[in-house]
């Protein structure tokens, strides 16, 4: 399978690139998130340099990660500022080729987590997503979350399950609607389950992203450091038919002035990535 880091539009983002590349990776996603309450001619820039800095160093984007609500603002606190940046992303990501733009569903908490009126607000909140990146030439992809629960609550986010993701894709029977599987997120709310859920989803999974943890707190640490069970769940996307990227989303625990130790933090998750593939993956 296809190797992949993402990698946020930054200070450092050239330089990350560049890492990249040499670490052996030729595709990456890119990050949005910092990229916050700019102008269009801001942005047109932005793509811009994104899209010379992938061709300086030979690097093609895959998938993009926009911005996203926090997980506990309940589905109804919708934001203009928050979804004109989206619509941004979504635009400049069509411009350096990238197949999918992966969103966080909304919840409706203030419902008491209810899964039905989750999957309503989501039907309606991506179908304004779909429609902007179908009109540039992207897709859109919804992402299972971690856990997260509210003050008092005991209840996870609905979208940490197969009962939302599934419907939703469903729903608009459209390719360039998918689901995104984090698997340091799945790691977290469904272990037990992670690897028959990735069945369940079968082909609606089309990008990925790759991290670790303990099921306890969502570190997005390289993938050899944690207790996800790779022998399980990678073996179970290969039989879906998944031919997309692995594509790794890290916390970047260094970023010194002078580069040595990002530069070795990438060139390590590189060679994690690249292990579980050859000791889980056999084509």
């Amino acid at each position: 399978m296809e190797k992949a880091i993402q990698i946020s539009y930054d200070d450092l983002f050239e330089e990350s690139c560049r890492y990249a590349s040499e670490a052996g990776f030729r595709s990456i996603a890119v990050g949005y998130t910092k990229v916050v309450g700019k102008s269009d001619s801001e942005w047109e820039k932005i793509t811009e340099n994104i899209q010379n800095t992938l061709d300086k160093y030979k690097l093609r984007c895959v998938q993009s990660h926009p911005h996203y609500y926090y997980p506990l603002l309940s589905s109804e606190q919708l934001d203009d500022v928050m979804e004109r940046d989206m619509r941004c992303a979504i635009k400049s990501s069509a411009a350096i080729g990238a197949e999918f733009c992966v969103f966080h569903p909304i919840i409706a908490i203030s419902s008491g987590y209810c899964m039905k009126k989750s999957l309503e607000d989501n039907k309606a909140w991506f179908s304004g997503l779909l429609e902007c990146a179908l009109s540039c030439g992207t897709g859109v992809a919804a992402e299972n979350l971690p856990l997260f629960t509210a003050p008092g609550s005991a209840k996870p986010p609905a979208a940490s399950n197969y009962e939302l993701l599934a419907p939703l894709v469903d729903f608009f029977n459209d390719e360039h609607m998918a689901v995104c599987w984090d698997f340091g997120h799945a790691n977290q709310t469904v272990k037990k389950e992670h690897a028959e859920l990735i069945t369940a989803l079968g082909n609606r999974i089309k990008c990925t992203h790759v991290h670790n943890n303990y099921g306890n707190v969502d570190y997005h640490l390289p993938p050899i450091y944690g207790n996800t069970e790779w022998e399980k769940v990678l073996p179970a996307l290969g039989a879906t038919g998944y031919n997309g990227p692995l594509t790794l989303e890290l916390e970047f625990p260094c970023k010194d002035e002078g580069g040595y130790m990002l530069a070795s933090f990438i060139r390590h998750s590189y060679d994690c990535l690249d292990y579980i593939i050859r000791k889980n993956i056999t084509d």
